[in-house]
């Protein structure tokens, strides 16, 4: 049976609400000399990070068995038992000494964001390996540097379908990172600022990437994604959404479902239309962990959206 492998981080999150617009309190003359508070209206504690946010969502698909995470927790974590009815934690690793990591997350009423992040039990990451098993797609998540490299050239090794997602972390890494981990990537997800981020630090152009890989697929926020190839690219519209509350984690839940489509062979564009559906039950709801849907939620959604229906 095949498997899809999510390596990324486990964290708690302290999510908070700014009544207001950053860059209204920033003076772009004063960057140098940042020095800048704000007072939020809103907060949440909760977790848990890339790779529990994506397995979480395939578990829903009732693919919770078929689902490997690696990811490194600390001596705080405690599984919650709701949870473990969708996520696997056998591969989990725990740390005795080290805490698990912590994020703060600020959305300003524009949804933007400003996130600090103390790494913790993940740097331990590093001592985890993707297994030799069948393994069909996998994914790399925000996770320890080294820990994101190795299981890439790992992937590349066992000849295993692999998207390179660097998010969060993509600060961390070098040019020098940034080539070795698309030379053993299938895939690049990301979005769109974060695409023009690599470009200019690799120092390369946006079709020297695309002819590096196999596709690469950049999130648009409300206007969907985009697909891209060697000599294609087709827009995903967005889903409509009433009432977004909360937009944090959307591109997790679009990752767990573009992945579950193509396993399920699905072709590229509704594999990246069902990510699309989940991603918006997701940003209807506050915080991680809290949205929850059925297969039949997902089918009546995407009929009603992209006017087809989809064996699933």
């Amino acid at each position: 049976m095949w498997k899809i492998l999510v390596s990324g981080s486990i964290a708690y999150d302290y999510i908070m609400k700014f009544d207001g617009k950053f860059s209204e309190h920033i003076l772009k003359d004063q960057l140098e000399n940042l020095n800048v508070g704000f007072t939020i209206s809103e907060l949440q504690k909760s977790g848990w990070w890339t790779a529990h946010n994506i397995a979480y969502n395939l578990g829903l698909l009732w693919l919770k068995n078929d689902t490997i995470m690696l990811a490194a927790v600390g001596k705080d974590f405690i599984q919650d038992e709701n949870l473990s009815k969708y996520v696997n934690y056998a591969n989990v690793l725990k740390d005795p000494d080290l805490f698990t990591p912590c994020a703060y997350i600020t959305t300003d009423s524009y949804h933007n964001q400003i996130t600090n992040f103390y790494p913790g039990a993940m740097m331990k990451a590093v001592n985890q390996h993707v297994p030799k098993w069948d393994i069909q797609y996998a994914i790399i998540a925000p996770n320890a540097k080294d820990a994101m490299l190795m299981h890439l050239k790992e992937c590349h090794s066992n000849d295993i379908k692999c998207f390179f997602d660097p998010g969060q972390a993509m600060t961390l890494f070098s040019k020098e990172d940034l080539m070795q981990a698309l030379e053993n990537s299938t895939y690049l997800i990301c979005n769109e600022y974060e695409f023009w981020w690599i470009l200019e630090k690799t120092w390369l152009q946006q079709h020297h990437i695309i002819n590096m890989l196999e596709k690469i697929v950049i999130t648009l926020g409300k206007n969907g994604a985009s697909l891209l190839g060697k000599q294609w690219e087709v827009i995903i519209s967005w889903v409509k959404v009433e009432d977004v509350i909360d937009p944090t984690w959307a591109g997790d839940s679009f990752r767990s479902w573009l992945l579950a489509g193509l396993a399920k062979g699905l072709d590229r564009e509704d594999s990246a239309k069902m990510g699309n559906v989940v991603a918006s039950f997701v940003v209807a709801s506050q915080g991680t962990l809290h949205h929850h849907f059925t297969r039949e939620d997902v089918l009546k959604k995407f009929q009603e959206t992209y006017d087809q229906n989809v064996m699933f």
